[in-house]
């Protein structure tokens, strides 16, 4: 009787599905009067190990607000952008990785996930930019500077930068490290309920002014009246064209000349504080 002959036995492909390391994450509120959109910012954050609410001294229900989410109370005198605080609060946290958070900023929880496979993914980052949908008065902005789906720093590591007094940058990125961007689809951004009444705006917008001088001061840049009507007239053409602010209504046109309006008063703020640096350097001089 002859030998059975075996059949050829198939290899089997085997998927192995690799989860990315999950990242403990602090978060860091910094709020003032907030009430009114605290809550809704802190559950959204229910992610985070650890939550620090720095108040600012608010005389509404903010800090009630913020322990009932169980978040670590930090007090801190008054400064006029939230990110001023870091340097002081950033020692507090307990993780690494840092979510830096306004109270009108709602976290979607599908981020946590994407923030971390990119971190392990880039062994070398220093900061993850996360996607924002702005809203103005109640209304996703489409259009305008603001419009659309904007990718804004959010998440940085404590050791791997700088903290330094600049508007719209405070967060600085070391040598050597980079910044990237957590990519998710759409509706999963951060949702920033950016500004809900004109005064709101313009209050807003005239501390920041203040800063812009020191801060393009410091960036090595000089006043002059032709820069000052190239940068805020190309602003207006970006924001109304380039940007499609023609086709958002009256919200469209009208963003879109704040925007000038605003670019306008920062370099007329650098021009008032390099008066004043010349009068101080004059004043030492003499001395």
């Amino acid at each position: 009787m002859g030998r059975r002959r075996q059949r050829p036995v198939r290899a089997q492909s085997v998927t192995i599905m690799l989860t990315p390391q999950v990242i403990p994450f602090t978060a860091i509120v910094v709020t003032f009067n907030e009430a009114g959109r605290l809550r809704a910012c802190l559950d959204s954050l229910r992610v985070c190990e650890q939550i620090i609410a720095v108040d600012l001294g608010s005389s509404d229900h903010s800090v009630e607000i913020a322990r009932e989410f169980g978040a670590e109370v930090v007090t801190h005198p008054r400064v006029p952008i939230g990110e001023f605080v870091l340097p002081k609060v950033v020692p507090h946290a307990r993780h690494d990785w840092i979510l830096r958070f306004d109270p009108d900023e709602i976290f979607d929880e599908q981020l946590a996930a994407e923030i971390s496979r990119t971190i392990c993914e880039h062994p070398a980052a220093a900061m993850i930019r996360l996607p924002h949908q702005y809203y103005f008065i109640g209304v996703p902005l489409r259009t305008t500077v603001w419009g659309g789906v904007n990718h804004i720093n959010r998440v940085f590591h404590r050791d791997r930068v700088n903290f330094v007094p600049h508007v719209h940058n405070a967060v600085v990125a070391k040598s050597g490290y980079s910044i990237e961007n957590a990519d998710v689809e759409g509706h999963h951004a951060v949702q920033h309920y950016w500004v809900e009444s004109f005064s709101q705006l313009f209050e807003k917008h005239r501390r920041y002014i203040q800063l812009e001088g020191p801060t393009r001061l410091a960036k090595g840049e000089h006043f002059t009246w032709w820069g000052l009507m190239t940068e805020s007239g190309y602003s207006l053409y970006y924001g109304l064209f380039r940007k499609r602010g023609v086709l958002g209504g009256w919200r469209g046109f009208f963003l879109s000349f704040f925007y000038s309006w605003y670019i306008a008063m920062g370099k007329l703020s650098l021009r008032s504080t390099e008066r004043k640096t010349d009068r101080r350097d004059k004043e030492n001089d003499r001395a």
